[in-house]
């Protein structure tokens, strides 16, 4: 397991625990976005998504598809 992948699970369980407490209502969402140092509206997505899909709702990774290379669709 590389260092990557177990910081990546550690940012995870933090996410539930935190998305778990502001659901309770004991923090904030400002409170919660600020414990795990980004914005409040990157919470507020990111709880969105642990309400609607559970634990596969953290990942923290973009949702976007990949993009096409510029110069993969220009050549003949």
């Amino acid at each position: 397991m590389t260092r990557a992948t177990v910081l990546q699970e550690v940012r995870q369980m933090q996410l539930e625990e935190l998305c778990e407490l502001r659901q309770r209502r004991t923090l904030t969402m400002a409170e919660a976005a600020e414990i795990l140092g980004i914005t409040e509206r990157t919470f507020r997505h990111w709880s969105g998504r642990y309400a609607t899909e559970g634990r596969r709702g953290c990942r923290t990774g973009g949702s976007a598809e990949p993009r096409i290379a510029r110069h993969q669709w220009m050549m003949p």
